[in-house]
């Protein structure tokens, strides 16, 4: 992505909005091939809603002349803010879709709170999206054609993992009830059945992604 501003023809076409897509591969890069598609698809969606609300704010704020763009300006970013954060509270979409909401409330805040002319909103959202888009997808190609990690493959080994553990421990805790003089034998298994229970939150992650 650096290319951007080493490359003469692409820093020309995008200037300094080149560092969006910069920061997108930064952001977006994940070790597994669903999480990083899964974030890569939010910041885009999120950019380009934002980005088309941001330029309709602008357009409409300019339409009721100076004192009533402001109010309308900052009515716009309080309402559709205070929405997006709220929203994120829900835990299906902080599962899920927290990411894509952080990123909409920062674009759409910018593009709004600019004071750029509508002629430079529009530039200024075109270039925006165009380079998330190319980070974006930057990340994907990469995620999947360069030794991908799939998530579902390791949940697979994790689940199997984790009910061979409880297998033994039932069958410990079985041999024991039938075998109650058998006091020197090894009682490792009866702390098997732990790691599963604390393995929880890495299977979250994993179905999530």
């Amino acid at each position: 992505m650096s290319m951007f501003y080493y490359f003469k023809p692409l820093y020309h076409s995008f200037e300094e909005a080149g560092m969006w897509a910069i920061l997108t591969v930064v952001v977006a890069f994940e070790f597994t091939v669903g999480g990083t598609i899964a974030k890569g698809l939010n910041r885009g969606a999120a950019t380009l809603v934002a980005a088309g609300l941001g330029v309709g704010a602008e357009y409409l704020g300019n339409a009721c002349g100076n004192k009533g763009e402001l109010i309308i300006l900052g009515a716009l970013v309080f309402l559709l803010a205070s929405v997006a954060t709220f929203t994120r509270f829900v835990p299906r979409v902080k599962r899920r879709y927290d990411y894509g909401v952080t990123i909409f409330i920062l674009t759409f805040t910018l593009v709004a709170v600019s004071g750029a002319r509508a002629s430079q909103i529009w530039k200024m959202a075109y270039e925006r999206l165009t380079t998330i888009l190319i980070g974006g997808a930057t990340c994907m190609v990469i995620s999947l054609c360069i030794y991908p990690v799939w998530a579902g493959r390791d949940l697979h080994n994790l689940i199997a993992t984790n009910i061979g553990k409880l297998a033994t421990f039932l069958e410990g805790v079985g041999g024991q009830f039938c075998n109650s003089s058998a006091d020197g034998e090894d009682k490792s298994y009866l702390q098997s059945h732990k790691t599963v229970l604390n393995s929880k939150a890495n299977e979250e992650i994993l179905v999530s992604t």
